[in-house]
């Protein structure tokens, strides 16, 4: 397949990952070249995870069409919303239908320091690989991630040798070479603010920081709930993401789209998504020295802004 590149057949492989995974799992299958057609999605639940039930009904209907589902994707942290899916039962069911499970826990994957949080992560030691971006809860500065794989032999798969950089006699001297276990052939040796980081502050202390985000995002969703002029969707945050959005009698997508743009240009960089055709906003609690008074101010600031736009639009 390295050299011929994907025989016709390959236009039956499938992709399961729920609908609020990440982008990058089509962009992936467009550049493996299964196209993103190839990637099916799956349902969630009322909390935003992929739906089990769902997801079973899927791989039947596949396999009766002589399709050959042959990767599930499960998100510790979407994007939005912080929602990790089931991952244990996920487990299961591709141990019981043969098929590989990749863990996107490029923002999630952080829980594994966390002291109150860690639970969450259950089951994932069962992943045949896993995603991790150390840019986001671990705080490093770009880029940072890995991919790793529970049997260490599947690396082979995209290892390539040349005889300048990697020849085989090197390996079988046991002379470590990066290059075979990566897709880039020069690399910065980004690992290296991980092990200071680490050793500096020690896992303890990570896991306070960690926990400290989580804490405040369930204080600022309880805060928006007392108020009478925002509607809050994310009432008891997965991670440390809360959506909501400012409450207007009229043009409520323009004006929180309005409200977006101006703190941006003039006082702070909060998030927008879009849910169900809807405008809201998106705090993301990253930085672990933001206090609730923090918050307080720029919600203070949104309904200031608020109040202006819905006269305006």
């Amino acid at each position: 397949m390295k050299q011929s590149g994907l025989p016709a057949q390959f236009n039956r492989m499938r992709i399961l990952c729920s609908e609020s995974a990440h982008f990058t799992v089509k962009k992936s299958a467009a550049q493996l070249g299964l196209g993103e057609n190839a990637v099916i999605t799956v349902q969630t639940d009322e909390n935003h995870r992929m739906s089990l039930s769902h997801l079973r009904s899927k791989i039947a209907e596949m396999k009766s069409e002589g399709l050959v589902p042959f990767l599930i994707v499960g998100t510790c942290g979407t994007t939005d919303f912080g929602s990790i899916d089931p991952i244990q039962e996920l487990a299961v069911i591709a141990k019981e239908e043969n098929i590989w499970l990749h863990i996107d826990a490029a923002f999630g994957g952080a829980l594994i320091l966390s002291h109150s949080h860690r639970e969450k992560l259950n089951g994932i030691h069962q992943a045949n690989s896993i995603t991790v971006d150390f840019h986001k809860l671990f705080y490093q500065p770009i880029s940072c991630g890995a991919f790793l794989l529970k049997n260490g032999k599947h690396f082979n798969l995209m290892n390539h040798v040349a005889d300048y950089l990697n020849p085989e006699e090197d390996r079988d001297e046991g002379i470590l070479n990066l290059v075979s276990k990566s897709t880039q052939t020069t690399r910065r040796f980004d690992s290296l603010k991980l092990y200071l980081s680490l050793k500096t502050i020690g896992t303890n202390l990570f896991a306070r920081l960690i926990d400290s985000t989580f804490e405040l995002a369930t204080d600022v969703a309880d805060y928006l709930s007392e108020q009478n002029d925002f509607e809050v969707l994310t009432k008891e945050p997965e991670l440390n993401t809360v959506v909501f959005r400012y409450v207007s009698d009229q043009e409520i997508n323009q004006v929180n789209r309005n409200i977006q743009q101006e703190l941006y240009h003039s006082y702070a960089a909060i998030a927008k998504t879009t849910i169900d055709g809807q405008n809201y906003l998106k705090f993301t609690m990253l930085n672990p020295r933001t206090t609730l008074k923090d918050v307080i101010d720029i919600i203070d600031r949104i309904r200031v802004l608020g109040e202006k736009w819905r006269k305006h639009v």
